[in-house]
């Protein structure tokens, strides 16, 4: 093949993989396997990636992407309206909620390869410290944080 048929090639199968697979990107274990195959970078996929993402219209992927965004919206959205709650109970509860909702944000964007796997990048030299504090140490410090 030439260069431009492998180009238009190796786009068209990820543009194919992005129509199968939801559109928050190529995992990248995924993204290495296509340079395998296609003997290139990793780098060079992901620029592939990068065009057929924006060159391209794909009404899937615009739909399931909205519907993740309203979806993270109005949840953080509950939990502005928790954190400013009179109950410290109310106000726990939305800590947690932001926090779960963060996390699962933080997840799909590594599965989807938007973002590095921190704990990937770092080699730890001694065992991590835990501390634990009281169900009383722990509402103090919420109080302490939200002012009150």
């Amino acid at each position: 093949m030439t260069k431009n048929k492998d180009l238009q090639a190796r786009r068209n199968e990820i543009l194919e993989y992005l129509l199968n697979f939801g559109p928050f990107g190529v995992p990248t274990g995924t993204r290495k396997e296509f340079a395998e195959k296609w003997n290139c970078s990793v780098r060079t996929i992901e620029g592939d990636i990068n065009y057929v993402t924006l060159h391209t219209k794909i009404p899937k992927m615009a739909k399931l992407g909205q519907k993740f965004l309203m979806g993270y919206e109005k949840t953080m959205k509950v939990v502005a309206q928790m954190l400013q709650d009179e109950d410290i109970s109310v106000r726990a509860k939305g800590v947690a909620l932001f926090n779960q909702t963060q996390d699962h944000y933080t997840k799909m964007c590594e599965k989807y390869g938007f973002k590095e796997i921190i704990a990937d990048k770092i080699e730890l030299e001694e065992k991590p410290i835990h501390t634990t504090l009281s169900k009383e140490e722990c509402e103090a410090e919420i109080k302490r944080l939200l002012g009150k």
